[in-house]
């Protein structure tokens, strides 16, 4: 009876014992083969072979083929030495019997290590598929670390142009305030001199008043000069009067001299002409002095009002000329100033606008980036699951020792796990956070999140994709 491969113990050596008539042979192989064994007891048992344990397959071959060439040695010097044994008629029979057993045996093992070298041939091409495999592996593992690299300094370049849009977002609101603190102030600088305006204004009013009275004073002036005059016409008529009466005296005088009149009623005829004409003239010379006097009073007055006023009112002509010379200086400087900020401002405006298009367009490129990323994920992830069937279907194909069964079993579902995750995570985290149609309404802070989610998740897979290759190189 052949027992094949019992492993039993944790011993390096090689045994094979079998019970003979109490020889012992022993034969070594080179590396491979280092103890082999025979024990006889009692006449032709059959051979019980125990092999403690063979660290690779390759081993046990040499060491069945040794065994088998010592049986057969052993058997021929039996039958050469049961020739000349006492019943060599039925030792020859039994002797050809169990020749005839053994051959079959031989046969048998032999068809049997056939099977285990075509076996153990598979097993090598398998183990070479796997390695090859286990090398894919690592260099798509290369390749995933690399694009770590590349996530990680893509995150870092996001969060850079995150900050500089976070410091030129409160630049520009420090720009929208001190503009609307600017507009509020030419606001109050324009009330201000809508006040002045209605000030202009009111005092406008009242010089078209003091003009008016200016004029009424004219008008009242030259009714005076006119009375003035028409008195001066008096002045001269009674002048033209006394003239005429003066020659009618004379004339009288004349006349008494040549009419003999009288002369005590010539001269009290005279002297009452006189006296009449001395009170009439001075009447009259009373009446132009008074209207002299009161005309020169008047007029000195009236050059005193008329100077008082043009005094103040050129003083305080000139002091608003200049406060509102000065408010048109300041609110010219003000507007000047405004302009100047409004430039500013637009071309600020302007210089935003270009960051932000330059930011879209940052962040396209960035999103397409990721979008190959997604791919790149997606053709690994089928790469993986690819794999994960093809190596489900070879190990379940093989039959091999206990830990290398369970070992591409565990790691074909470990596999299957990963893929998994990453579908999930990708279409979870991944998939729509830069692609989606909402995408430019998405916060900064939104997006941050999810490309660290995508990095948490990238890093996971690497460190799973490490320890099921650790895991694979530990198995073979």
């Amino acid at each position: 009876m052949f027992l094949p491969f019992q492993s039993v113990g944790a011993s390096p050596d090689y045994h094979c014992d079998s019970h003979m008539t109490g020889n012992v042979l022993a034969t070594s192989s080179a590396g491979s083969l280092r103890t082999c064994r025979l024990i006889s007891s009692g006449p032709m048992n059959l051979c019980n072979f125990r092999f403690l344990r063979c660290s690779s397959f390759s081993q046990s071959l040499p060491l069945l083929s040794a065994t088998c060439v010592v049986w057969l040695e052993h058997l021929q010097g039996r039958s050469k030495f049961l020739k000349y044994s006492v019943n060599p008629r039925c030792t020859l029979k039994q002797e050809e019997e169990k020749m005839l057993r053994l051959e079959t045996l031989y046969e048998k093992t032999r068809e049997e290590l056939r099977r285990k070298e075509d076996r153990y041939c598979k097993e090598m091409e398998e183990k070479q598929q796997l390695e090859l495999h286990s090398k894919n592996l690592e260099m798509e593992l290369i390749t995933l670390r690399k694009l770590l690299r590349q996530v990680e300094e893509e995150r870092e370049e996001t969060q850079k142009q995150l900050s500089q849009e976070k410091s030129a977002r409160a630049l520009q609101e420090g720009i929208l305030n001190n503009h609307l603190w600017r507009q509020k102030e030419l606001e109050e600088e324009t009330r201000r001199t809508i006040e002045k305006n209605s000030e202009v204004g009111d005092l406008s009013q009242q010089l078209e008043k003091e003009s008016k009275t200016c004029m009424q004073l004219k008008a009242q002036n030259s009714s005076l000069r006119e009375e003035l005059s028409t008195m001066r016409e008096s002045h001269e008529q009674l002048e033209k009067s006394e003239c005429q009466l003066k020659e009618e005296v004379a004339k009288l005088k004349h006349h008494l001299e040549t009419s003999m009149v009288d002369r005590s009623l010539i001269e009290q005829y005279k002297r009452e002409v006189e006296e009449r004409a001395a009170q009439e003239i001075r009447q009259k010379l009373e009446e132009v002095n008074l209207f002299l006097q009161t005309q020169a009073v008047s007029q000195d007055r009236l050059e005193q009002i008329r100077a008082s006023h043009h005094a103040s009112l050129r003083n305080q002509l000139k002091h608003r000329i200049r406060d509102l010379e000065c408010e048109l200086d300041r609110i010219k400087n003000t507007q000047q100033d405004g302009i100047f900020q409004q430039e500013s401002t637009h071309a600020e405006v302007e210089r935003y606008k270009e960051l932000y298009l330059e930011e879209l367009k940052i962040r396209r490129r960035l999103g397409n980036k990721l979008e190959r990323s997604n791919e790149r994920l997606a053709e690994a992830n089928a790469k993986l699951l690819q794999e994960r069937c093809r190596n489900k279907a070879l190990f379940t194909s093989s039959i091999v020792s206990g830990g290398l069964a369970e070992s591409p079993v565990q790691y074909s579902t470990e596999l299957g796990h990963l893929g998994n995750s990453l579908t999930l995570n990708r279409s979870l985290s991944l998939g729509g956070s830069f692609l989606s149609p909402t995408w430019n309404a998405l916060s900064s802070r939104n997006r941050v999140e999810a490309y660290m989610a995508k990095v948490s998740i990238l890093k996971q897979c690497s460190q799973l994709l490490l320890k099921n290759i650790h895991k694979q190189s530990y198995v073979f």
